[in-house]
This record gives structure tokens, sequence and C-alpha cells, in this order.
């Protein structure tokens, strides 16, 4: 029976390969793309360029269908997008660049509250972005949030160095309470224990080279880009910790030649 159904449906000319057949497994996902979006998500924030093509590396690497994208990498897509209202110099364009992107961040943090990643970004977007959005009461909440999810249980989720990019951009604003600071300082202890810091990170040995001493900030990689839209600044670092960063960042470079 269940052979007739596969017979009829392709006689009739109706697809029975899976939605995301084509898209890449979890490990990818988690051990190349991502840390190759985290690390020119930085080059992003800078100019239109960049921005434009990393949202073509998204797309080549996912679909050109957003709502296919795993929840992650749906939150940088939306950030990408508010970049876009950055870059433009039309304002009715701007506008509307960033509130489409805010149209798509809010319901993802509202399906997946518990990633640590997306409140992050949203927070990030958010903290600055100018009040004509009205979207500064989300910032306190994300904030909250970030405060109870960030530390060493997190590792799975998101690496060390990442995770101190996030506290150092946190810190670095006007939100945090003098509580929530503390707590900040806390974990962040705490997690230069737990693991390996941005200086054992690809990206540490990358800065370490003659002529590109501390460009991105920190010893930890906490530097802060600016600006996104509104003034916002991401800081997330890119490749895990360990030679097989290293690795991962050496099939990028082997697929981006390929591309």
């Amino acid at each position: 029976m269940r052979l007739r159904a596969f017979l009829l449906l392709a006689a009739l000319g109706v697809s029975v390969a899976p939605a995301d057949a084509d898209a890449p497994d979890p490990r990818t996902v988690r051990e190349v793309l991502l840390p190759e979006i985290r690390t020119r998500f930085h080059q992003a924030v800078e100019g239109p360029e960049a921005t434009e093509a990393l949202i073509a590396f998204i797309r080549r690497h996912f679909s050109d269908d957003p709502s296919r994208y795993p929840p992650t990498v749906v939150g940088y897509y939306a950030s990408l997008e508010g970049l876009r209202g950055k870059h433009e110099t039309n304002l009715f364009r701007k506008f509307h660049l960033v509130t489409d992107a805010i149209a798509t961040m809010d319901p993802l943090v509202a399906a997946h509250p518990q990633l640590l990643e997306v409140r992050f970004l949203r927070f990030s977007f958010y903290e600055q972005i100018p009040a004509v959005f009205g979207v500064h009461h989300h910032v306190p909440e994300d904030l909250a949030r970030l405060v109870e999810m960030l530390g060493p249980e997190r590792l799975a989720e998101v690496p060390v160095p990442v995770q101190l990019d996030m506290i150092d951009h946190i810190l670095a604003t006007d939100e945090p309470t003098a509580e929530q600071r503390l707590r900040l300082e806390e974990t962040r202890r705490q997690l230069w224990l737990a693991g390996p810091t941005a200086e054992d990170t690809w990206e540490g040995a990358r800065r370490r080279q003659p002529g590109r001493g501390g460009e991105r900030g920190s010893a930890r990689g906490g530097g802060v880009p600016v600006s996104a839209p509104g003034g916002w600044r991401p800081a997330t670092t890119g490749c895990p910790a360990g030679p097989s960063g290293r690795a991962w960042r050496a099939r990028i470079a082997l697929d981006k030649s390929s591309a």
C-alpha cells in the first residue's frame, strides 16, 4: 500500500522528497557554518558589501527561504536584514528594512525563548535601536533571561569565546543593574575556568599574527564592533577552540574557493 501511494504521487508529479533534503546536517551547521556566520557577522557590521556577502553565503548553504533555516541562523539572518537598514541611505527603505527584521526576530524569540544566542541577538539589536521602532521594552526581558542563561551549563550550545563576547557586550551597555553586573562578572569568571578563551581559538591566533594584534579588542576576543541598526553593537567570536577550529576554518576556505 505504501509503495502504491508512492508510485501514485510520482505519477502525478508530486514531490516525495523531504522538504529539507538538501539542507546541511546539524553537525555541519554547528561545527562549520555557524562559526563562519559568527565570524563574518563582525565584518557585516562594518559595511554593506560584507552584509550582502554573508546573506548570499547563508542562502547558498541553506536556501532562499529563511523559514527553512535553523533558529539561530534565522536570528543572524534577521540581524543582517537590520544591518541592511543601517547601511541603507534612503530613510524610507531604512525604516522598512529594520521593521522587517523586527517582524522576523520577535516571533523567533517567542518560538525559541530558550535559545541563548537568539536571545542575545535580539538584545544586541534592540538595545540601541531608535525609540521609533517601539521595541525597547524587550531589552530588560532579554537581559534578565541572558543573565540566567549564560554560563558553563550552556557550553554544548554556545562555546566559551562566544559567551565571553556576549558578556563583554552586555557589560559595555547601560542596561544591567548593579546586581546583574555582579552576576555577569561571576559568570565570566566561571567561563574562564571552564574552557579555552578566544586566544586559544583560530581567531585569537589570527590576532597574534604580525600587524594584526588587537584589532578585535581584548585578549578574550571581546572587541565590540560598532555599529548595527541604531548603533547596536553585536560581539560574537567565530571559530570554536583548539585545532579542530582551525580544521573547520580550512574546510570553509575550501568551500569558498569552489563556490
